[in-house]
């Protein structure tokens, strides 16, 4: 979790639809987010400048099995969630499964020095 440390620029784009039917597309810049340790956990702050995206904080944990960690995220929306984490010899993996009224998350982080990536599905 080493190669996360530090202050990353953030740039998100959205989709047609995203906010709501009707909405354009929309590419933003003006977001940042800082990782930290902090006594054996992993701090995670972020701000997006745009008003409709979240600005918020999580701590990363270790979790119940080997190689995998738990994200605990909470934003400016009043959202909270539970993410898992996983170090299983590929990029570091992150998902979460909450209700089935919401769309499943997840992020992949690539090799060095590319850009990390997610997504929204709707399985």
């Amino acid at each position: 979790m080493d190669v996360l440390i530090g202050r990353w620029e953030m740039n998100a784009s959205f989709e047609a639809g995203y906010f709501g039917p009707g909405t354009p597309p929309i590419t933003g810049r003006g977001g940042r987010t800082t990782f930290e340790w902090l006594k054996g956990f992993l701090t995670q702050r972020f701000v997006n400048e745009h008003p409709a995206a979240p600005s918020g904080i999580a701590i990363i944990g270790a979790g119940t099995d080997p190689k995998t960690f738990e994200q605990h995220y909470y934003d400016s929306r009043g959202v909270a969630r539970v993410y898992q984490m996983s170090l299983d010899g590929g990029p570091p993996h992150c998902s979460t499964s909450q209700r089935a009224a919401r769309p499943a998350r997840e992020a992949v982080w690539p090799a060095a020095g590319q850009p990390v990536t997610g997504k929204r599905r709707s399985s």
